[in-house]
């Protein structure tokens, strides 16, 4: 999984890199000045969310830890609750933090949503900031030939330019899942009954 993502990450930035300089070589360097200045705009707005992904998911991972050991509490002591008629307090809690669980995720959707439209303001953008340079600056050498090389080279990169900033969350999420599943197994408390090993 690691290997392929770094693998799928190396190779778009290759065509990427490729593409620029296709780029280049129509249009001249103004044009790839103004095609990574944009791509930079948005790459930065994506790292920003990125970050806040970061927090929320680990806010999300607590909500749900803190779920999961309530109800193992609850479902070890249910002949007790019973007992003492705690049922109503008992729900009220489950209810309580499954609602914080909940917000969470509604967060981490909303984050979701600007990351996705980031991402289509990403293709505007870039397309529009070449566009606009060759028009305004260099007007001359700006032909129809030109014109549909490049939305042709660009219509190739519009795919890199969607995937590269998903492939980079891909590889944080991961690293964040291996060092959460790292803390899990190091804890000196460990109860080895909860954990599956799959070793002949």
């Amino acid at each position: 999984m690691l290997l392929t993502n770094v693998a799928n990450i190396v190779a778009m930035a290759l065509c990427l890199i490729g593409g620029c300089v296709y780029i280049g070589v129509i249009f001249g360097v103004g044009a790839v000045v103004a095609f990574f200045a944009a791509f930079l705009v948005s790459i930065v707005l994506l790292v920003l969310i990125y970050a806040q992904r970061i927090k929320l998911a680990k806010n999300l991972m607590k909500a749900k830890d803190k779920r999961i050991a309530l109800l193992k509490n609850v479902i070890s002591n249910v002949s007790y609750i019973k007992m003492r008629a705690w049922e109503t307090f008992y729900s009220a809690r489950v209810f309580r933090v499954r609602e914080l669980e909940v917000f969470q995720l509604l967060k981490n959707s909303v984050i979701m949503g600007y990351m996705i439209f980031i991402n289509w303001f990403n293709r505007a953008i870039t397309l529009i900031a070449v566009l606009l340079y060759k028009s305004i600056y260099e007007p001359d050498t700006f032909g129809f030939n030109q014109i549909s090389a490049f939305l042709r080279v660009f219509d190739l990169l519009r795919i890199i330019i969607l995937t590269l900033p998903f492939s980079i969350a891909y590889m944080v999420e991961l690293s964040v899942s291996m060092r959460r599943l790292t803390d899990f197994l190091l804890i000196e408390d460990l109860d080895k009954s909860w954990i599956i090993s799959n070793a002949a």
